[in-house]
């Protein structure tokens, strides 16, 4: 009979240890997916280069042929001039707020160091949005797996409404 510290544990949980393998990863079986290993950040790598590429040529496309790239017109223009005004030291405005104020806020932030630039927080938005490629594939792989993982992260890549947002501003791109 076994006097080990898990003897009489519940049979699947015999032996275990807190999901901790012995070289310090987590062990699938037990407690959750093991470290990525290179070859898989490698690809979550790819899939950001790819993504990041997609949204700059999105953005260089969008920027050379939309005649009003420098003329934004309904929430872009709200949110651009709004942001204009709290950069200018408007920072309560008048009334309540007809939209949610966050983006505003962050753009007027940018407009404080750079000027009322249209360019400039679009290429942000194509920044941080490739970045949600490799948010997703981590919260994806904790769930579901890593082949999981990964095809969600390049499905968000290619995403076509993910691509057209993030070279707009909008407050979609925040949350």
């Amino acid at each position: 009979m076994d006097k080990g510290p898990n003897a009489g544990a519940f049979a699947p949980f015999a032996g275990a240890t807190d999901g901790v393998a012995g070289d310090g990863t987590i062990d699938s079986a037990v407690g959750g997916p093991a470290r990525p290993d290179a070859t898989e950040l490698r690809i979550v790598a790819a899939i950001w280069f790819a993504a990041l590429m997609l949204r700059l040529f999105n953005l260089l496309e969008i920027r050379n042929n939309d005649p009003f790239f420098y003329q934004p017109s309904v929430d872009p223009l709200f949110y651009h001039q709004w942001a204009a005004r709290i950069a200018g030291g408007e920072v309560l405005g008048q009334g309540v707020f007809l939209q949610g104020p966050l983006y505003p806020y962050l753009l007027s932030v940018l407009y404080s160091i750079t000027g009322p630039d249209l360019l400039l927080p679009r290429l942000i938005n194509c920044i941080a949005g490739s970045f949600v490629c490799v948010l997703v594939w981590g919260v994806a792989r904790e769930v579901l797996g890593r082949r999981t993982a990964l095809v969600a992260s390049a499905i968000t890549a290619v995403y076509g409404m993910f691509v057209f947002y993030e070279g707009s501003l909008l407050i979609v791109n925040v949350l």
